[in-house]
C-alpha cells in the first residue's frame, strides 16, 4: 500500500529521470525539425508536471498528447512503482511525436469508427498476412526487387479493399512514425531494449494471430515502412499510383482459417459474456466522443469498452464513464443507441 505522498514522490522521480535521458537526446537527428515537449506523468489522484504536483482531472486519460491551457503537452499513465526509464523515456516521445504532428499540421487522424469495425473480411488478412511477411523479410535484408514487390502486394490489396488500406495507411502516418521515432530514441538510450522491442515488431508481423488486429499492427508495420525509406534512401509511396500497376505475384495465400475463426469467435464470445453481467444505463440516443481505440473490440452493431468512454454532443460537454463499457452504435456510426455499464468480475 502507498501512501499519496509516496505516489507523489514516485511520479517526481520519474518524471525527474525521463527529463535527464531526453536533456541528452538531439531530436533533430532522430527526425528532422522535430523537438522536445514538456509532458506530465499522473496516476489516479496525481499529476505531475512542470515542477509541481496537481490534482487529476479528466484531461488526463489514456498515454497520448493533449491540448493544456492551450498548450500540446505528451501525457502518460504511470503505475507504480515503476523502474524501466529507458523504455518509459521512448514511450513518451512517441506521444511528443503527435505533439509535433499536430504543431506541423501532419496529425491527420484515420476514421475513429472505421478501426473498431474494420470489416472481418477473410481474403484481406490473408493477402495482408503475406504482404506483412515479406515486409519483415525486407526490414531484415533489403532487397529492390522484393522492395517491388512488397509495393505491388499493397497496391492490389487497396484496389480490392480500397477503405481497409486507407485506414491502415492513416494508421501508419499516425502512429507508425511515431513509433518509428520511438524506436530511434531508445535505440540511442539502450540498445538492448532497442534490439528486443525490433525483434518483438519482426514476430508480429509474421503471427498468424496478430494479423487481424490491424490497428496494432499498424505501428509496426509503418514504423518498419519509415525506416526502410529514411535507411535505403527511397522516396515516400503514392499508394494510388502504385494501384495503377498489375500485381503478378503467385505465391499461396497462408491459410488462416482456423486463427481467423479463434480470434474473432473469441471476441464475440468476450462481448456477449460481458453483455450478461451488464446493466442498461442512459443515455440513449448520444455521441460516442472519446474511447481506447488501442483496446476496443466490435461485435455486430457492439463495441467493448474495457477501460473509458466519453459521451454527449461534442467534446466541449463530454461526459467520461470510466471503468468497461459496451455500446451499441447505430449502422457502425458514432451514434450511440444503448450504453451498458459492465460489472467488475472480482
Amino acid at each position: 500500500m502507498t501512501t499519496p505522498d509516496t505516489e507523489n514522490t514516485s511520479l517526481k522521480a520519474a518524471h525527474l529521470e525521463i527529463s535527464r535521458r531526453l536533456s541528452g537526446l538531439d531530436l533533430r537527428s532522430v527526425w528532422p525539425g522535430f523537438h522536445p515537449f514538456r509532458f506530465a506523468l499522473y496516476d489516479a489522484s496525481h499529476v505531475f508536471f512542470a515542477g509541481s504536483e496537481i490534482p487529476w482531472d479528466e484531461r488526463f486519460i489514456g498515454n497520448t498528447s493533449i491540448n493544456y491551457n492551450g498548450e500540446r503537452i505528451a501525457i502518460w499513465n504511470l503505475p507504480s512503482p515503476y523502474s524501466v526509464f529507458d523504455g518509459l523515456c521512448a514511450c513518451i516521445v512517441h506521444e511528443m511525436f503527435h505533439a509535433y504532428q499536430d504543431e506541423t499540421g501532419q496529425l491527420l487522424l484515420p476514421d475513429k469508427m472505421y478501426g473498431p469495425f474494420y470489416p472481418r473480411e477473410f481474403r484481406n488478412f490473408s493477402l495482408k498476412h503475406r504482404e506483412d511477411f515479406l515486409l519483415a523479410s525486407l526490414v531484415e535484408r533489403f532487397d529492390p526487387a522484393a522492395w517491388r514487390e512488397f509495393k505491388a502486394m499493397r497496391a492490389e490489396r487497396m484496389k480490392l479493399y480500397p477503405d481497409a488500406v486507407e485506414y491502415e495507411l492513416k494508421t501508419e502516418a499516425l502512429e507508425g512514425t511515431a513509433t518509428y521515432v520511438e524506436l530511434q530514441v531508445l535505440k540511442r538510450i539502450n540498445a538492448e531494449a532497442y534490439g528486443k522491442k525490433m525483434a518483438r515488431a519482426l514476430n508480429n508481423l509474421r503471427s498468424r494471430e496478430k494479423v487481424f488486429d490491424v490497428r496494432l499492427l499498424s505501428y509496426d508495420s509503418g514504423a518498419l515502412i519509415a525506416g526502410l525509406l529514411r535507411e535505403n534512401g527511397l522516396p515516400p509511396v503514392d499508394w494510388r499510383e502504385e494501384s495503377k500497376t498489375a500485381f503478378t505475384g503467385s505465391a499461396a495465400l497462408p491459410d488462416l482459417e482456423q486463427e481467423f475463426q479463434a480470434y474473432f469467435g473469441g471476441i464475440d464470445k468476450m462481448v456477449q459474456e460481458a453483455l450478461s453481467r451488464a446493466e442498461k444505463i442512459g443515455p440513449d440516443r448520444t455521441s460516442l466522443i472519446c474511447f481506447d481505440s488501442y483496446n476496443v473490440r466490435s461485435s455486430g452493431d457492439y463495441l467493448y469498452h474495457p477501460n473509458f468512454i466519453s459521451i454527449g454532443s461534442s467534446e466541449k460537454d463530454q461526459k467520461f464513464l470510466m471503468g468497461p463499457h459496451i455500446t451499441k452504435m447505430k449502422d457502425r456510426t458514432a451514434e450511440i443507441q444503448e450504453i451498458w455499464q459492465v460489472r467488475v468480475q472480482k
